[in-house]
């Protein structure tokens, strides 16, 4: 029988880029970082990316399970780290679940930590350097995992916590100062629950909450009324066999949030595709590595499609691994060349940032049996050379101007340019987007107008064409969500 480990909700920070900078291009492997692995403390359990020092180069964070604290690594831009800090947690909590946000709302990352061996959830104010200043919210029932969303919707960042002595779900509401109210009312997420991730489900404007289930083998759906409460759905699909991972994301562009499952059980991963409104229908079952428990959601090779990283625990064995799954048409995954890429023993949780600063995504595993993180950088991809003479070097494209990421307004303009001159080519996804322009087509110079779109999300990609016939391979991106 195999020994299962708990999972670790992820938070995931998409390369620390702004929403109109595009991602540059790998080909979805990865190598080793070369002073990999970093010393972390006793069993890290969980980890999450931001920018900690403030000085533009990513950073890590750890939860510590057997240390009760958390190990700040700071990230020199080349993909090396120098540990930092470590914050000392309530003895004996056992920390097993770390997420990143902004809860007092100074453009300096804080950190939330569940600690279920003491019924706290610390909040790890920011301060100056890597220093954190420490409070605890009391969550009875042993919160195990964290999700961070406005579940409120009073621009104020909350938090989901499972709790998993009583199979529940508590919303702590943020204040906006990094302090939180009392525990809410709480709603049962469905037996022995495993991982949490949230998104707008039934596209209401207002966040919800996805639960896996571990000897069930389902996924409990609580949908969100906008003012902290929940509603549990009755549809419940059917993952593989012990779930201990789960992450929502919009796999097949539609706009509707779908989800995958890492199945430690059954050692592969589960997709269901969003339906309009809270439901989801099966999508496909994805081979993984021994013992899946942790996933991450990136774009490793650069197509604008969602890829997902997983860990393979194998249990008992002196290395764990990460599976790269590349996004395909619909809601399909298929596993990149060379892979999975080996890590530290039993890693329990990732973190997907540019760590090196070349525009690739990378990812970091928190090595549960190996008191370390792992370092993964994404390989660049190669191309065959461009035909020989005149100019061979593409152009950059930039989004200058565009909607807001959440507005009312059924229409949007968008500016856009070049390094250089150039003509342009568009594309319009999402939700009620007319078939003909979901591919790229000539769209102008400068701007492009769109007329009575229709509510939900949309996303937006240009790239230029220069004089030479180079055509950007990175195209420009941006999102945005309309409301109803």
């Amino acid at each position: 029988m195999k020994k299962i480990l708990a999972g670790s909700a992820v938070t995931v920070t998409l390369g620390l880029l702004g929403p109109a900078q595009a991602l540059g291009v790998g080909d979805g492997t990865f190598t080793a970082a070369s002073d990999s692995p970093f010393a972390a403390g006793s069993t890290p359990a969980s980890i999450t990316a931001g920018d900690f020092d403030q000085d533009g180069d990513a950073d890590l964070a750890v939860a510590n399970r057997d240390s009760a604290d958390v190990t700040v690594l700071v990230g020199d831009g080349t993909g090396s780290f120098t540990q930092a800090a470590t914050v000392a947690l309530t003895n004996n909590a056992n920390p097993t679940s770390i997420v990143a946000g902004d809860f007092n709302a100074d453009g300096d990352p804080d950190l939330a930590v569940a600690e279920p061996g003491a019924n706290l959830v610390a909040i790890l104010t920011g301060q100056a350097g890597t220093a954190f200043a420490a409070t605890t919210v009391a969550v009875p029932q042993g919160p195990s995992r964290l999700a961070l969303a406005d579940f409120s919707r009073d621009a104020k960042q909350d938090l989901a916590v499972l709790t998993g002595q009583n199979s529940r779900v508590t919303i702590l509401k943020g204040n906006g100062n990094s302090t939180f109210a009392a525990a809410a009312p709480t709603t049962t997420a469905g037996d022995s629950p495993s991982a949490i991730a949230t998104a707008d489900f039934n596209d209401d404007g207002a966040p919800d909450v996805a639960v896996t289930s571990l000897l069930l083998n389902t996924v409990t759906v609580l949908i969100g009324d906008g003012a902290g409460g929940m509603t549990r759905q009755t549809d419940q699909p059917t993952t593989g066999t012990s779930p201990l991972g789960i992450v929502a994301g919009d796999f097949n562009g539609d706009g509707d949030p779908d989800l995958a499952t890492a199945n430690s059980g059954s050692d592969d991963v589960s997709t269901f595709a969003g339906q309009l409104g809270p439901g989801f229908a099966a999508g496909t079952t994805t081979p993984v590595g021994d013992g899946p428990s942790a996933l991450a959601i990136g774009d490793f090779n650069g197509d604008s499609e969602s890829d997902l990283a997983v860990t393979n625990q194998a249990p008992g064995a002196a290395a764990g691994s990460v599976s790269s799954l590349l996004g395909g048409a619909g809601i399909t995954f298929a596993a990149a060349t060379g892979g999975p890429f080996a890590v530290g023993a039993e890693p329990l949780g990732l973190a997907v940032a540019d760590f090196n600063g070349d525009g690739v995504q990378d990812i970091a595993s928190a090595d549960g049996g190996a008191d370390s993180v792992s370092v993964l950088l994404g390989n660049p991809a190669t191309s065959p050379p461009p035909p020989g003479g005149g100019d061979q070097t593409p152009p950059r494209t930039a989004i200058d101007k565009g909607p807001k990421a959440k507005t009312h307004k059924r229409k949007a303009k968008i500016r856009y340019s070049a390094n250089e001159p150039a003509t342009f080519e568009c594309m319009l996804t999402g939700r009620g987007v007319d078939a003909d322009l979901g591919s790229f087509a000539p769209c102008g110079k400068a701007k492009i107008k769109y007329k009575h779109l229709k509510p939900g999300r949309k996303t937006f990609f240009v790239r230029a064409t220069d004089a030479a016939g180079n055509v950007d391979d990175t195209p420009a991106k941006l999102a945005w969500k309309i409301k109803r």
